[in-house]
């Protein structure tokens, strides 16, 4: 379901570059800048089904999905599966955006499989055109989610490995701004896979400013979230989260002075000195933000 912790199918150190004929096999490690955006592609699509079928029977009948829309949520993830395009597919998005607004209207503990559902989706090569079409009934929800108020840790994650997904699969807009700024606190989360997706999506934001026609987040309140989201993965000893908030902080960083300097004052270099003490990869990435 959607409360799995499981993390992303891409590895940790997809950045390494690892020369295996190297003397002493030694690393020539180079971690950023990321050029790619990461994507969360595990699937248990039975699963996810299965869930949201259980939570529409408790629904009101005014807002129960239709054997119609389970049909286009099992055709939809296919294609995304497939990396396929929806409408070519002949996905019927305008039922899939109804499906969603219904679904909405459930009770909030109960829409984390809806988003699951989505982060799938929206590995379809033209997963923009639904952004575009469910923008206003995702606006709408995320918007909902209050940020002073305890959330389910499922909402929290697959809302977040949902907009991860969907980075670069549309212009950004109000809802990623939304998002950052009602999920700031996901970095100190009590649950793994929580906060990896919080330092995912940032990440994804750091790749997405080096094109000026695709920036998500500013520079300013962005350097600020990754080093947060660093500091606070690296006193938890989390050291997944940790490395992909520092392969953003490179990225953001190359070849922006500005930032560079900004970073420094708030404590960029205490925070790489740390992350090199713990060797591995978070060395490896640190070494690579001081040398730039």
């Amino acid at each position: 379901t959607g409360q799995s912790n499981a993390t992303a199918a891409v590895p940790m150190d997809v950045t390494a570059n690892v020369d295996p004929y190297a003397r002493n096999q030694a690393s020539v490690a180079h971690h950023v800048p990321l050029n790619t955006c990461l994507r969360f592609e595990q699937c248990k699509k039975e699963a996810m089904l299965g869930k949201i079928r259980e939570f529409n029977s408790a629904a009101t009948p005014a807002s129960q999905l239709s054997e119609k829309h389970f049909q286009c949520f099992d055709k939809a993830v296919d294609l995304g599966l497939q990396h396929q395009s929806l409408v070519k597919g002949g996905l019927d998005v305008s039922t899939l955006t109804e499906a969603l607004g219904l679904a909405f209207s459930w009770e909030k503990d109960h829409v984390f499989p809806i988003f699951d559902i989505l982060r799938i989706v929206m590995l379809a090569e033209d997963s923009g055109v639904l952004l575009e079409e469910a923008q206003e009934a995702l606006e709408g929800f995320v918007t909902s989610l209050s940020s002073d108020e305890p959330r389910a840790k499922g909402i929290e994650l697959t809302v977040l490995r949902m907009v991860t997904n969907a980075m670069g699969a549309a212009s950004p807009g109000p809802l990623w701004i939304e998002i950052a700024n009602r999920m700031a606190e996901s970095c100190k989360s009590k649950t793994k896979g929580v906060r990896l997706a919080w330092a995912t999506f940032l990440l994804n934001c750091a790749v997405l400013a080096k094109d000026e026609t695709k920036v998500v987040i500013d520079g300013t309140l962005l350097t600020s979230y990754l080093l947060q989201a660093a500091s606070e993965t690296l006193d938890s000893l989390d050291i997944d989260s940790s490395f992909r908030a520092l392969v953003g902080i490179g990225t953001l960083l190359h070849n922006d002075p500005s930032l560079k300097g900004l970073a420094r004052d708030l404590g960029l270099e205490t925070l790489v000195s740390k992350a090199k003490q713990m060797g591995g990869k978070l060395s490896e990435v640190s070494s690579d933000i001081m040398n730039q």
